[in-house]
Parts: structure tokens; C-alpha cells; sequence
């Protein structure tokens, strides 16, 4: 097991997309290995794979793309959105250093928009939304 490093910096931005969408996460490594992303639901802190050194994970293909280039590129795009995939996405280096990209993901249904206020649920371990239009 790895020890995280000191130098490792992290930064972390709000997306949101609508049911059927699609949304692109952006994550550009600084070292020249492959990336890996990982998602944590709103519902559940337990930790999913989804791409390992650079590859989408089988069950995945699917709805997940990895849009990939020889610059260090390794966005992660997700097709026909549901209110499943709202979470948070972090995306490092396949050998664990360098920077870390965290993507918190808030999927927006179609109700009424007055139900955003009242139909929002939260996680307080990853503050990570749902809400209903």
C-alpha cells in the first residue's frame, strides 16, 4: 500500500447534468501514466472502479467513454445520464501521485422546478444532490 504523498494537490468542481444527457468530467494527468477513476454514489460511500490504468471497466462501456489523448487527456464522458450517476468522481494517476481531480456530479430530474427546494436529498458525507424539476 501506498502512503499518500505530501506534494499531491486536489482540486474539485461542480457538474450538473439532465436524465438523458450527456456530461463530460474533466481530468488531465501531469505524469505520463495512465489515469483511473473511481465514483462514490450519493447513497453510499463504498468506492466503484470504472476505469483502471487508462481502460473502462466491463459493465461499464456501455454509457462511459474515455476520451483520451497523448497529452495526458483522460476526461471521462457519461451518455444518457440517470439519477444514479450523481456522486462524486475522482479521477488520479494510475500510480497514485500527482494531481487528483474530484468531480461532484448533480443529475437534474424533470418535475416543476419548484421541487428543487423541497425534493433535494443530500449526503452529508459527500455533499452530493439529486433534485427534482
Amino acid at each position: 500500500m501506498c502512503a499518500a504523498s505530501s506534494s499531491k494537490s486536489v482540486s474539485e468542481k461542480k457538474f450538473t447534468a439532465m436524465v438523458g444527457g450527456k456530461v463530460t468530467l474533466p481530468c488531465r494527468t501531469q505524469l505520463p501514466t495512465p489515469a483511473n477513476w473511481i465514483y462514490r454514489s450519493s447513497a453510499n460511500a463504498h468506492s466503484i472502479s470504472i476505469c483502471e490504468a487508462g481502460n473502462i471497466m466491463n459493465g461499464y462501456t456501455k454509457r462511459f467513454a474515455l476520451d483520451r489523448d497523448a497529452s495526458g487527456d483522460y476526461s471521462l464522458t457519461i451518455h444518457n445520464v440517470n439519477r444514479d450517476d450523481a456522486g462524486l468522481y475522482i479521477c488520479r494517476e494510475d500510480i497514485g501521485q500527482g494531481m487528483e481531480h474530484r468531480a461532484i456530479l448533480i443529475v437534474y430530474g424533470n418535475i416543476s422546478i419548484f421541487k428543487v427546494l423541497h425534493n433535494c436529498s443530500e449526503s452529508l458525507l459527500i455533499k452530493v444532490y439529486y433534485c427534482q424539476k
